[in-house]
């Protein structure tokens, strides 16, 4: 018997050509081939009358010309390391064929520029070449890092005699600072400033001290603050909503969220007694444990909690009394 293998190589003849000759298709005559599925006799018929033998002698199974394995034929185990090793070897001559070329290619990636004489053009050898490509490929990287590196200031630049407060407003906040204090004024202890900051418009005060829900003021002490984006008089919802609230002293905070009356809730615990609420957040930037200086984003405005629109509650409490804010807390 004869591999069918065997018998299309003996006469160079590929699976596609077999396949039309026999009416089978090619994936089922490899598959014969390796051993996976046997013909149906009709097939084998087909087959031995297209390469003239006789349909006993045509089998299944790889064969090579070798003595070295019994009857010339592979298991499909020993055919498929074959095949492996073969794919190998020619993967193997074509890295050894390319490798003058790509050795080359990686040098001029990472050579140096040539220094050139002032004057004289640049001639379009391949170190020239290579050194501008790895500078093109460079160069955004080289961007990025720019981009994201802060500029140094100059070691020998002259540095101001005369202290300035410093106020902590978030790169995230556009508009006027909240705090504005003369150069050479130490920041207070106490809150300062306006908790607000919206880009354009002003803050206005939508309920005060010690009045509707904020009375008893021993106790539900509080003024509200909403913007007022067109300039009448009267806050507007769309321009009150997500408009930034900051820190009014430096201190510690405790976040409550969901809670009633107060929505989302933030606490600041500052020195000397003093502590500051801010109810109705949408947003809180910070947490629990955190410590902000005056001017740092806390959150934005909403409407969280017992609130029948989006603004601000600003409480102020010294030594565990409440305290009115209105002439603290200095908006415009």
């Amino acid at each position: 018997m004869t591999t069918l293998h065997a018998l299309r190589r003996g006469r160079k003849l590929p699976l596609s050509e077999l396949a039309r000759l026999t009416g089978i298709p090619a994936r089922r005559l490899a598959e014969f081939e390796y051993e996976e599925r046997p013909l149906e006799l009709q097939e084998r018929e087909a087959i031995a009358q297209a390469l003239g033998v006789r349909a006993q002698m045509v089998t299944g199974g790889l064969s090579i010309a070798t003595p070295a394995m019994e009857g010339g034929r592979l298991n499909p185990q020993q055919a498929y390391l074959l095949s492996a090793l073969a794919a190998t070897a020619a993967l193997s001559l074509s890295l050894h064929a390319a490798l003058p070329t790509l050795s080359a290619g990686l040098a001029d990636a990472f050579s140096p520029p040539v220094a050139r004489p002032t004057g004289l053009a640049p001639t379009a050898d391949r170190t020239d070449t290579g050194a501008l490509v790895a500078r093109a490929a460079a160069a955004p990287l080289a961007q990025s890092v720019a981009r994201a590196t802060p500029p140094q200031a100059s070691s020998s630049a002259k540095k101001p005699s005369t202290p300035v407060a410093r106020v902590v407003v978030s790169k995230a906040v556009t508009g006027p600072t909240p705090t504005e204090l003369p150069t050479g004024t130490p920041e207070p202890i106490q809150p300062h400033g306006c908790p607000v900051v919206t880009e354009q418009g002003s803050v206005v005060i939508t309920q005060g001290y010690g009045v509707g829900t904020h009375a008893p003021a021993g106790v539900n002490g509080a003024i509200d603050l909403a913007v007022d984006g067109d300039g009448n008089g009267y806050a507007e919802p769309d321009s009150t909503r997500g408009a930034i609230i900051v820190a009014t002293h430096a201190g510690s905070v405790k976040v409550e969220l969901n809670t009633w009356p107060a929505g989302n809730h933030v606490w600041v615990d500052g020195s000397d007694g003093w502590r500051t609420g801010y109810s109705h957040l949408l947003t809180i930037y910070v947490k629990t444990g955190d410590t902000v200086t005056a001017g740092q984003p806390l959150g934005v405005i909403g409407n969280t909690g017992l609130a029948g629109g989006p603004h601000l509650d600003i409480q102020v409490w010294r030594d565990g009394r409440n305290v009115d804010p209105t002439g603290m807390l200095k908006c415009r």
